[in-house]
């Protein structure tokens, strides 16, 4: 569930950057804490993803240097949409356990196709 949605910075030529603070409750792959922020783009023509306050979503995340980002194009659903997607996860680990797991390429292009 998103926590927080916080404008962090407003770069020349872009939309301005927004944290994205999010109470993890499942992962698949790279979360060790219960509680991640996430940074994307404020507008979508920014590539900047909606993300909405006290709202559920399975987010598609990527590390851009010490961050960890996420956008339009990564994939992100909200929860009560994302049946699919999840199926095609399977069972979810609880963070700090879901570091070493990882998603089956062939899993992965199938979500990725469906944006």
């Amino acid at each position: 569930m998103v926590l927080s949605v916080t404008e962090v910075a407003n770069p020349p030529g872009c939309s301005a950057t927004l944290a994205v603070t999010f109470n993890v409750t499942g992962c698949w792959k790279g979360v060790t804490e219960s509680s991640i922020t996430l940074f994307t783009d404020s507008d979508g023509g920014c590539c900047g993803y909606p993300f909405v306050q006290y709202q559920e979503f399975l987010v598609f995340g990527y590390t851009q240097g010490d961050n960890l980002w996420s956008g339009t194009c990564s994939g992100n659903v909200p929860r009560s949409q994302a049946d699919d997607e999840l199926a095609l996860l399977g069972p979810a680990s609880v963070p700090g356990e879901c570091a070493t797991v990882a998603v089956e390429p062939a899993t992965w292009s199938l979500l990725k196709t469906r944006y």
